[in-house]
């Protein structure tokens, strides 16, 4: 799956005879416990570990769900919903998926809209969507997209300095320089 932006969110369910142990996305600050069944993308990555049960056999493939788009516009954006699967062991089902959405926060049921092409929002929204099998949901994710600028982070205040700014010992009374005293 290709993820354009590091913000967005990807779901994961694993389905067949396996164990999900955990995913990561190589960024050094974030600190998502590894168990969650979804990953924030880090440079367009995140990765997930498995392992098989012991003794059983059976097909084994990952669901991967993203709302993918730019999180903060200022006139519109445009919305993508993702659904891919992989084949960890076996054949992957030929049970089609239906990926099913809302755009009020509220959680899709597979009654919600059907996804069939990408989404204009123009207003900030809450999308969120789901993977259905036979009435099922599969899989799962959301994204939040904000009309207007992006929150900007500000460097707090150094003790008796400037906001972000370091002390410059240069500008102190006497250059900075000490004064040699005579003993």
């Amino acid at each position: 799956m290709l993820v354009p932006d590091a913000e967005n969110r990807i779901g994961l369910r694993l389905l067949g005879p396996a164990c999900y142990l955990g995913a990561e996305n190589g960024d050094p600050v974030d600190i998502t416990p590894h168990g969650k069944p979804w990953r924030r993308v880090f440079a367009g990555l995140a990765r997930a570990f498995y392992a098989g049960k012991d003794g059983e056999d059976g097909a084994v493939e990952v669901v991967a769900l993203g709302v993918l788009g730019q999180r903060y516009f200022s006139d519109s954006t445009t919305v993508t919903i993702v659904s891919e699967r992989v084949a960890l062991r076996g054949t992957l089902s030929s049970q089609p998926f239906e990926v099913r959405y809302t755009t009020d926060g509220s959680e899709p049921k597979p009654s919600s809209a059907l996804y069939t092409g990408p989404l204009t929002l123009s207003q900030t929204t809450t999308v969120r969507a789901a993977s259905f099998r036979d009435g099922k949901m599969i899989a799962a994710s959301s994204g939040v997209f904000t009309k207007g600028a992006r929150p900007v982070s500000v460097v707090p205040a150094a003790p008796g300095g400037e906001q972000g700014a370091a002390e410059d010992p240069s500008q102190k009374k006497g250059g900075g320089k000490k004064k040699k005293t005579k003993p």
